[in-house]
């Protein structure tokens, strides 16, 4: 694509990547706290003032922030500990920056500023390269101006794609307030001063608007040949079918955008996107990233080992900065990852693409500057840790503009992420009312392909793409893709949808074998509860699934359950709290089993499957399994049905079942014991168990005691009490240095006996 390149090389901004020039002879009124006034050109006695009053300036490393003046030596002010009093001052600034803004290509924008430090350099103070990020937002560039100081060195770099400007401020420095200022993203060095002061401010400046495109008019002769190039790239079969053209500047994913591109991008960017869609191409703004791992040793022992680290600005403590001092004590062995992808895309008018990653051909890309020469480098290293060696990982970032031909889209998506492939059906189906074969066929593998993405799980918003499509087995598979031999998780209303639009019996037999997974009857009645209008042909399928499903339903909620036993020590009653969950929770889970069978039965006028389902209920002779499952279950279903459309005759079946069963089993009140005899004997001949065999039938005693002995002999009392049920404790109790027991006869069974008639009553009355 050289010619491409050429063509693009044509369109350039006015500006250039740093700019300077001088402002007017006039003071900042820079007034310091605790120190007050700072007269310029700069003192030696009010330059150790300040430094007095600053902080050694650090930089940082990821989560660390570090000083190190093998790295940066300055000292520094945060913008809250000084003031520029003099409004002469603000105007002057704000016109440098207007001009600054047009010097750097930027068309149409307005410039704000930000002060953000104050920096003194005394003799032998520098900082090694680094770069700016971003530090509000829409910041493009930063803004040195450096106030009257007599000094010798301290010169600024400042260096792009290969490029490098040098700025000197120690000739004029002590009569005027000169500036510099530079894109964000370029590095830049301050070199060593030699002797007096350097004094400057720093500031962030940002567009604060940006909303007309370039005038693309005068590009209109290149326009045709940069168009004429991109047809030539899509009728050539062996050219890369993705096109990726890097942009100058690196950019943050928070930052990118068309009205925040810096210097000659804004302009080749816009030409490039507009040529794209008059050629039929999808096009964005995007981030082109190299990646590098690589595995190796740490051989120096400089800061920041054993986590990640990179190195910041001298403005700010947060900033990326790439040196290559420690880099060097990494002995690289081999590269485990290497890799070239784009990501962050963005429309030209700015909205976000669900695209993750794209992998890409480093030998396809357009660029004068290779990715891996340009500007967006960064790095990392941690050291050993464990099993572990020490790792290193190499970034390049540069913005580009990607893009491809329409009609190849549905092919380039398998390369692409689910979340840009569910994009693209959206989009593509929602331009086409009627899709014809040709059109339709393609749509339907990119839905497949998507279908077989981990990612495709979770989605649900698709059915109405997927309705368009109308192919069956298609459909069948996204609607069953969570369905298997344990659990049943079809979307019910979509089913509808679904099956009201292309028939039921395309789905029967496949939902009919799945339903005897966990959750098969719950998903039945919400069929019945979606409020979704169903056809006869429906109600019939949804009556065979109900059919082939209720035994083991019914089996599954009559199961015998049984609580758990009492504890009677510490370990055991943490025990007992789960325990007892579980049981709980295995009573809910069968009570609602026979609340879906009973609004199932008589939702879909099952009077035969009702009447078998209380014949095998009545076969359940337990009487806590009739009240707190069977007959709560009942009263339940029958207060939901009031809303529903039913069957009533079938929910009175159940009704009258239950009432029948419960009048029978609880005709009247339980008597409370007349005396203290119990009934049941321990089943050991122990001193101890014959003592208490002896007490449990007298009818007058109703405790005795067991005094002064072992602990043992007392919990073994206690386990063939509970083991063989009879109705007595025992309260055990420390006399030093053994035990007293006493066994009381208490009245359990009638307690039991009498909450079941309660409850009986209730449900009767409920009925």
């Amino acid at each position: 694509m050289q010619t491409l390149l050429n063509l693009l090389d044509q369109i350039e901004g006015s500006g250039a990547f740093s700019v300077s020039g001088t402002l007017p002879p006039i003071p900042p009124g820079l007034t310091v706290a605790g120190i007050g006034h700072i007269g310029l050109p700069l003192t030696a006695q009010q330059a150790q003032a300040l430094i007095e009053r600053s902080e050694q300036a650090p930089f940082g490393r990821r989560e660390a922030t570090i000083v190190d003046t093998d790295v940066r030596k300055n000292w520094q002010m945060g913008a809250t500990e000084f003031e520029l009093t003099n409004p002469q001052w603000h105007a002057a600034i704000q016109t440098a920056a207007d001009e600054i803004g047009k010097e750097l290509g930027l068309v149409d924008c307005e410039i704000s500023f930000e002060p953000y430090k104050l920096l003194i350099y005394e003799e032998g103070s520098f900082f090694a390269a680094h770069r700016d990020t971003e530090k509000i937002p829409n910041m493009f560039a930063t803004l040195v101006v450096n106030l009257p100081a007599e000094h010798q060195g301290g010169e600024l770099i400042i260096s792009h794609a290969g490029q490098s400007k040098r700025y000197s401020f120690a000739d004029n420095g002590l009569f005027e307030s000169s500036f510099v200022a530079f894109y964000a993203d370029c590095y830049h060095e301050v070199k060593p001063v030699t002797a007096g002061y350097r004094l400057c401010l720093i500031y962030n400046l940002a567009i604060t608007n940006r909303e007309q495109q370039p005038d693309l008019a005068q590009q209109l002769g290149v326009m045709s040949e940069i168009e004429q190039a991109i047809e030539n790239w899509k009728a050539d079969p062996d050219a890369s079918p993705i096109l990726t053209y890097l942009l100058e500047h690196s950019y943050s994913e928070q930052n990118l955008s068309i009205a925040n591109l810096k210097h000659s991008d804004f302009a080749k960017a816009s030409v490039l996107l507009n040529a794209a869609a008059h050629c039929g191409c999808q096009a964005y703004l995007c981030l082109v990233t190299y990646h590098q791992a690589s595995y190796g040793e740490v051989t120096g022992y400089g800061y920041g080992w054993g986590s990640r680290y990179d190195y910041y600005d001298e403005e700010d403590e947060d900033d990326e900065d790439d040196d290559d001092t420690d880099e060097d004590d990494f002995e690289e062995y081999d590269v485990d990852e290497e890799r070239v992808y784009a990501h962050a895309f963005i429309t030209a008018d700015g909205d976000k693409i669900a695209v993750k990653e794209l992998e890409l051909d480093e030998e396809a890309l357009v660029t004068k500057v290779p990715l891996r020469d340009g500007p967006g480098r960064e790095v990392a290293i941690s050291e050993a840790t464990g099993n572990e060696g020490a790792t290193k990982d190499l970034w390049y970032h540069r913005g580009a503009v990607i893009l491809w031909p329409k009609e190849r889209e549905l092919a380039l998506v398998a390369s692409m992420d689910t979340a840009y492939g569910i994009h693209v059906l959206k989009q593509t189906l929602a331009g086409q009312p009627d899709l014809d074969e040709a059109a339709r066929q393609p749509l339907i593998q990119l839905a497949y392909h998507l279908l077989d993405s981990p990612l495709f799980y979770a989605q649900t918003d698709l059915i109405a793409e997927l309705i368009k499509l109308g192919d069956i087995d298609l459909l069948k598979k996204f609607l069953l893709r969570r369905a298997n031999g344990w659990s049943f998780d079809v979307d019910s209303v979509a089913l509808i949808e679904v099956a009201e639009t292309f028939g039921w019996h395309h789905f029967a037999n496949d939902i009919q074998s799945l339903l005897t997974a966990q959750g098969g009857m719950q998903w039945l009645d919400t069929l019945l509860q979606t409020g979704k209008s169903i056809s006869d042909e429906g109600r019939g399928v949804i009556t065979q699934w109900v059919a082939s499903r209720w035994e083991q339903s019914l089996t599954a909620a009559t199961r015998p359950l049984r609580a758990p036993a009492k504890p009677t020590t510490a370990p055991e009653q943490r025990r007992h709290v789960h325990e007892l969950q579980r049981f709980n929770d295995q009573m809910r889970n069968q009570q609602a089993e026979l609340i879906y069978l009973i609004r199932l039965t008589a939702g879909l006028d099952m009077a035969d499957i009702a009447q078998q389902a209380i014949a095998r209920l009545a076969e359940h002779t337990d009487k806590q399994f009739l009240i707190t499952t069977y007959g709560r279950a009942v009263v339940e279903a029958r207060l939901d049905l009031e809303q529903l459309a039913h069957d009533p005759a079938i929910v009175q079946r159940f009704v009258d079942a239950v009432r029948q069963r419960l009048q029978a089993e609880f005709p009247t009140p339980p008597e409370p014991p007349q005396d203290w005899s119990r009934t049941g004997q321990l089943a050991c001949d122990c001193e101890f168990c014959t003592q208490v065999n002896e007490f449990l039938p007298k009818p007058n005693v109703a405790s005795i005691g067991i005094y002064r002995t072992l602990k043992r002999n007392l919990l073994h009392v206690e386990y063939e009490l509970t083991k063989q049920q009879i109705e007595a404790e025992i309260e055990i109790r420390k006399r030093a240095p053994k035990f007293d027991g006493t066994i009381k006869k208490n009245q359990r069974d009638y307690e039991q006996q009498r909450q079941l008639y309660e409850a009986a009553q209730e449900i009767l009355g409920l009925l």
